[in-house]
C-alpha cells in the first residue's frame, strides 16, 4: 500500500499520483506528542508554504495546527507566508527553479510544481523575510 519514508507515516506510491502522504490529521491533532512542539520554541516562527506544491498535493494542514498551538499556548510571534506559484522549493533569489526531481525511492520524475515568474519572486521575497527574521533576533 505504501513506503514507510518518515516513521509512522506511509507514502502512497502512484506514477499518476503525487507523492502523497497517507496521514490522518485528526488523529495527529488527538495526538500532540507526535508532533514537534513548536509552541515551546523560544525565539520567533517563520512558516513558508507554497500553493502550487504538485508533488504533495495538499494544502499545507500542519503550519496552520503549529500556528494554532502556538497561538493557545500564547506565542505570538508566529508568521506564515504563503505564495502563489510557488512549488515544493524554496531556493535562494536567483537559483534556477527547479520544478521536478528524481528520487530513488521511486522510479519516475516527482513533480514539485511552481510557475517559474512566481516562484523566482516568492524567492525573492521570502529571502528579505528570513534576512529581517534574523536580523531582528
Amino acid at each position: 500500500k505504501g513506503i514507510e519514508v518518515i516513521r509512522g507515516t506511509k507514502y502512497l506510491l502512484a506514477k499518476d499520483k503525487p507523492f502523497m502522504p497517507e496521514v490522518d490529521f485528526e488523529q495527529i491533532k488527538r495526538e500532540p506528542e507526535r508532533m514537534i512542539p513548536i509552541e515551546m520554541a523560544k525565539g520567533p516562527i517563520l512558516a513558508i508554504f507554497d500553493q502550487d506544491d504538485k508533488s504533495f498535493g495538499f494544502e499545507n494542514p500542519w503550519v496552520h495546527l503549529a500556528q494554532e498551538r502556538a497561538f493557545h499556548a500564547g506565542k505570538m510571534d508566529f508568521e506564515i507566508l504563503t505564495y502563489p506559484g510557488l512549488g515544493h522549493l524554496l531556493d535562494s533569489p536567483n537559483c534556477p527553479v527547479c520544478t521536478e526531481t528524481t528520487n530513488p525511492l521511486v522510479p519516475w520524475t516527482i513533480p514539485y510544481g511552481g510557475q517559474v515568474q512566481e516562484q523566482s519572486l516568492a524567492q525573492i521575497d521570502a529571502w528579505k523575510n528570513i534576512v529581517d527574521l534574523y536580523k531582528n533576533l
